[in-house]
């Protein structure tokens, strides 16, 4: 896991790509199963709800996950991130 000061380091790289923070409900839970139930791979539960509440909100997904490349680009506008060498 990351350190406290690699966390703080992360979000303060990306602060102002913060928007909001976005509340689960009962309208993003069932996105999430939907796009979950529609992945060409296992989606896990937390990166469903990410998806589901970018999709909520007609976001771009931003990510460097491999996870989210199994979300169908119909139901999820996404950006993948290029990964590093070290990962």
């Amino acid at each position: 896991g990351a350190t406290e000061t690699e966390v703080t380091e992360t979000v303060t790289t990306y602060q102002l790509l913060f928007h909001e923070v976005v509340p689960i409900d009962a309208a993003i839970a069932l996105a999430a199963f939907v796009i979950g139930q529609n992945s060409v791979r296992r989606l896990p539960l937390i990166d469903a709800l990410i998806a589901g509440a970018a999709q909520a909100r007609a976001a771009i997904l931003v990510h460097r996950d491999e996870h989210m490349t199994a979300i169908p680009a119909a139901l999820v506008r996404q950006q993948a991130l290029v990964m590093s060498p070290s990962k």
